[in-house]
C-alpha cells in the first residue's frame, strides 16, 4: 500500500465555497479541508430588486401604500441584505414620510394584503418582506 496524502474532491468541487478533503492513504484519517473562493466584484450603487409579481402589487399601490412603500425602500437601500424592518409610523416619519395614523395603516395593510410584506410585530411595527417579490443586496459586476 502507498503512503502519502490523497486529496479527494466533492461532487461540486467545482463550485466556489466546496471542500476538497485531504485523507492519509494508509489510515484513512481525514488530515484537513480545503475550500475554493472566488473573488467578486460588487457594484457600490444602492438599489432594490423588484420581481414580476412584486412589480404587478406595487403598481396597483393606492396613495397610502405607495408612501409606506417609498419609505420602506429607502430603509431597505439603507441596509442591504436584510429581511426585516421597524416599519412603525414614528419610523417612517423621521425618515420623511409623516403620516397619520389612520393613513398609515392603510398603507401598512395593502402592503400586507399584497403579499408585499408580513407583520413580524404589530406592537413594534417590525415587518418583513416578502423575499420572492422585493429583495435588496450586492449586485455583480460582470
Amino acid at each position: 500500500m502507498r503512503s502519502g496524502v490523497v486529496r479527494f474532491k466533492t461532487a461540486h468541487s467545482e463550485v466556489p465555497g466546496s471542500r476538497v478533503a485531504s485523507v492519509n492513504r494508509a489510515t484513512g484519517e481525514v488530515i484537513g479541508y480545503t475550500a475554493k473562493f472566488r473573488q467578486r466584484v460588487f457594484d457600490a450603487t444602492p438599489f432594490v430588486k423588484v420581481y414580476g409579481e412584486g412589480l404587478d402589487a406595487v403598481l396597483s399601490l393606492k396613495s397610502t401604500g405607495q408612501v409606506v412603500m417609498k419609505a420602506l425602500v429607502r430603509m431597505m437601500m439603507a441596509s442591504k441584505n436584510t429581511a426585516e424592518f421597524n416599519l412603525s409610523r414614528q419610523d417612517i416619519g423621521a425618515i420623511g414620510f409623516p403620516m397619520s395614523p389612520a393613513n398609515y395603516h392603510r398603507g401598512v395593510n395593502e402592503l400586507i394584503k399584497l403579499g408585499l410584506i408580513t407583520r413580524v410585530s404589530s406592537r413594534t411595527g417590525r415587518v418583513a418582506v416578502n423575499r420572492l417579490l422585493l429583495w435588496n443586496g450586492d449586485r455583480s459586476k460582470a
